[in-house]
């Protein structure tokens, strides 16, 4: 293998409750309603898809710089000083480092908020590159990010590793002829037999992943 390419929330941070918690939280600031099926959706959309969706199924007059910053003036703070690695996920990435394979963080996740996260782990050096989807303009369903992912590494698909705990990343991974590893996230918990069949290989953590790599 000649590259990495690794999601934060839910799959090196310990994150994605906090993700919960924050929407429920801005949805009910602006007057909508905070129910399982939104708060799920929003985990499969980049932020600019998150606005579409919200006026179409709300019929809500909202614009994106208002859920970009509505939703990241709450995480911020969070990732600042809260956040934490997964369990084994240092380790992991210590061994990568030391066997010399290129690493990059592909995230729905602005980038201030990433480089404050691996920051405050203690985790940047670690990686050459963020990739957002807001930057990208693609989410991870689509294999047009994956596609800047492998420009960045310099590698090939067939010689990349995508580590994931979204389903439609798995999927979409699996479009861009990514080798796919699909980490179990508790918040996700409801599809993990549907990532199963769609990863490579699956861990329920990072100490499984250890001795595999």
């Amino acid at each position: 293998m000649t590259g990495y390419i690794f999601d934060l929330d839910g799959t090196i941070a310990d994150s994605m409750w906090a993700w919960k918690d924050t929407i429920k939280i801005f949805l009910t600031h602006v007057g909508l309603p905070a129910d399982k099926e939104t708060v799920a959706d929003f985990f499969e959309l980049t932020l600019q898809q998150t606005v579409h969706y919200l006026k179409e199924k709300f019929d809500f007059d909202i614009t994106e710089e208002k859920v970009i910053t509505g939703l990241n003036s709450i995480m911020i703070k969070f990732y600042e000083s809260k956040v934490e690695a997964k369990p084994g996920a240092i380790e992991f990435l210590g061994k990568a480092q030391a066997a010399g394979i290129p690493m990059i963080i592909c995230t729905s996740t602005d980038r201030p908020l990433v480089e404050a996260a691996l920051n405050h782990i203690g985790i940047s050096d670690y990686f050459k590159d963020i990739i957002t989807t807001t930057e990208a303009g693609s989410g991870k369903g689509d294999t047009k990010i994956f596609d800047l992912c492998l420009k960045s590494l310099g590698t090939t698909a067939e010689n990349t590793w995508l580590f994931e705990d979204s389903l439609y990343a798995i999927i979409g991974g699996n479009k861009a002829g990514l080798n796919t590893l699909g980490i179990y996230e508790k918040t996700c918990e409801y599809n993990q037999d549907k990532i199963k069949e769609e990863a490579d290989i699956y861990v329920e953590d990072w100490t499984e992943a250890i001795p595999k790599f």
